[in-house]
């Protein structure tokens, strides 16, 4: 009985030996990404976090903060959306990342909690000043999302966030109604 345990035990430590072999330095496409919203919390006007997106449908949202998807989105520590630690700003061109601190300004006209030095947001809508106007909405449609409170995920994201460093594109969305 004990030899065929010990046999048992050798065959199965070499099966998972040999499948190891086989995905050893595979690189693996993951689902998932890196995400954020504008939508406040009690912190910020942001959210941001690990999004799990098997088959385009989100399935799990892990909230960050974000100085944590700083790091995360910079390379500085692992995670499940930046395993190989790969600096994202850098990889999109993205030159200031303190842009990440502004994308409140999509959402608002002013910042919407209480601050003596923001500047005013980029949303022209009037009617609804915590929103984006319609055509402003659907330049957002470009980046992913439906509705604003929609997340921002992968390279969608941070193609925004590139394009928010660009004063062209700033003034697009400024005047889009």
């Amino acid at each position: 009985m004990k030899t065929k345990i010990i046999a048992f035990f050798l065959l199965f430590c070499t099966a998972n030996n040999i499948f190891a072999q086989d995905t050893f330095g595979e690189i693996f496409e993951t689902d998932y990404y890196l995400g954020f919203r504008v939508v406040p919390n009690f912190s910020n006007v942001g959210q941001f976090a690990i999004l799990y997106i098997p088959g385009n449908v989100i399935k799990e949202v892990q909230t960050i903060s974000l100085s944590t998807f700083m790091n995360y989105a910079s390379g500085n520590i692992k995670n499940d959306a930046n395993p190989e630690k790969l600096n994202f700003f850098t990889e999109y061109g993205i030159e200031d990342t303190t842009i990440v601190a502004d994308i409140w300004k999509l959402r608002y006209k002013k910042y919407p909690y209480k601050s003596a030095t923001a500047d005013a947001g980029w949303s022209n809508n009037d009617s609804i000043p915590s929103a984006p106007a319609d055509g402003q909405l659907l330049i957002l449609q470009t980046y992913g999302v439906k509705k604003i409170s929609d997340f921002f995920y992968g390279e969608d994201a941070f193609r925004l966030l590139k394009d928010m460093q660009n004063a062209t594109w700033v003034d697009t969305y400024k005047s889009a109604h």
